[in-house]
């Protein structure tokens, strides 16, 4: 007999005594050949220990990876950027007063950013050992060739300009100016307005600088103009060198 007979025969003997039979299980109900996952997926093939000694250390490796990912955020929120160390620069050790002649002793190196650094700083001391200074510097601020008395004070101005040195008859006026004011410079006695505008490089006050030195106790101007002003200067400075010296009116 046939096994769907016996299946058929079984049954209508359920039917005939009252209990049903037992339910065929269908494919899907059927475990897998390979068995089933923890999922309760089935498996596509038989897992050796190899595969999944292969599986276990993959497992971990991204373990460790995912925590060697978290510890470096937090230290790198947590550990503060490097600083950047600056720039060499020359800065005063000292207060110095204008005229005055630098020295080893007058001068430092400090390093500071970049963008602290103003045009013409000096990255070395022996850059501004020997020159002479336009105007009075604090300790502790950084020194510019535009410091210094020379060429380098016409940097910018043109070529059409020079540096005039001028006796002032007000030395208490003289005190007041800064380089980069801007004057008009007049003849002493009669008002004649000699130069209309113009820039402070340098002053030199009565009894104090290399050129207040040289003129006992006048005050001396150091001022930009053109050729022509400088002609004119010349000429109202007259062959006795104008004892009075000049008058300047301060603009704004």
């Amino acid at each position: 007999m046939s096994r769907g007979a016996e299946m058929s025969g079984a049954a209508m003997r359920g039917v005939a005594t009252g209990t049903e039979p037992p339910p065929v299980a269908t494919a899907d109900q059927r475990d897998p050949p390979w068995g089933r996952t923890r999922w309760g997926r089935p498996r596509w093939g038989p897992v050796s220990r190899r595969r999944r000694w292969r599986q276990s250390q993959i497992l971990r490796l991204g373990a460790v990876a995912l925590v060697a990912v978290a510890a470096w955020l937090v230290l790198s929120a947590v550990v503060p950027a490097p600083v950047d160390p600056g720039v060499p620069t020359v800065v005063m050790a000292r207060d110095v007063s204008l005229g005055s002649t630098l020295t080893s002793a007058d001068l430092r190196v400090e390093r500071r950013a970049p963008d602290e650094r103003p045009a013409g700083a000096l990255d070395e001391v022996s850059a501004a050992i020997g020159q002479v200074l336009s105007g009075p510097v604090r300790s502790g601020e950084i020194v510019t060739s535009a410091r210094f008395r020379g060429a380098s004070q016409l940097v910018g101005l043109g070529p059409e300009f020079v540096a005039v040195g001028l006796p002032l008859a007000d030395p208490l006026l003289l005190a007041s100016l800064r380089p980069a004011d801007t004057v008009s410079v007049l003849a002493a006695g009669t008002g004649q307005p000699l130069v209309t505008v113009a820039r402070v490089l340098a002053t030199d006050v009565p009894g104090s600088g290399v050129l207040a030195s040289a003129g006992g106790t006048q005050g001396h101007l150091v001022v930009a103009v053109t050729a022509d002003e400088a002609r004119a200067l010349a000429v109202g400075l007259g062959p006795s060198a104008a004892p009075g010296g000049f008058l300047v009116a301060i603009r704004g």
